[in-house]
């Protein structure tokens, strides 16, 4: 029992982080769609 719920456990964090890293890099090219528009503008 043990182990499958250090196994269990485990595989939650990896999700958890995995999500998380997903989350960012989404939020990063969010802004950096943002800032491109706004050079765009600046540009024109």
């Amino acid at each position: 029992p043990g182990t499958s719920v250090r196994v269990s456990s485990r595989l939650l964090g990896l999700v958890q982080v995995g999500a998380f890293v997903f989350h960012l890099s989404l939020l990063s090219n969010l802004t950096k769609k943002s800032l491109y528009v706004k050079t765009d503008i600046k540009h024109q």
